[in-house]
């Protein structure tokens, strides 16, 4: 896995950093995940997690945002973008996602009204 771009970083109540990165999967990989990266407090870089692939393999936009709330959930809000010309023409649409992390990027899951 290969990391291009960091995109955002933060530090939690736990002092743990965590950073958001578009990582491209294998040598000859040709689009980029929506992945992230911790470092746990005392401890080295943890390898980067995918979050996000691309249902495409062309060069992919995520419009994306990672923040920590004050219950210290991590919330990563994306778009995801192709550059294929089908995709532009026939999904237009607004198509936001949501994604909370409850325990500092461990586990993930769409969120609902109740992690608001």
């Amino acid at each position: 896995m290969f990391c291009d771009k960091i995109c955002h970083s933060l530090r939690s109540a736990e002092d743990l950093i965590v950073l958001e990165v578009l990582a491209y999967l294998g040598q000859n990989a040709n689009h980029a995940t929506l992945a992230y990266q911790r470092e746990p407090p005392g401890n080295p870089w943890e390898a980067p997690n995918v979050l996000i692939v691309p249902p495409f393999s062309e060069y992919s936009v995520f419009y994306h945002r990672l923040t920590i709330n004050r219950g210290g959930r991590l919330l990563l809000s994306y778009q995801y973008w192709s550059t294929h010309w089908f995709y532009r023409t026939e999904h237009w649409c607004n198509r936001r996602a949501l994604l909370v992390s409850p325990d500092g990027g461990e586990t993930w899951k769409l969120a609902g009204s109740g992690d608001l």
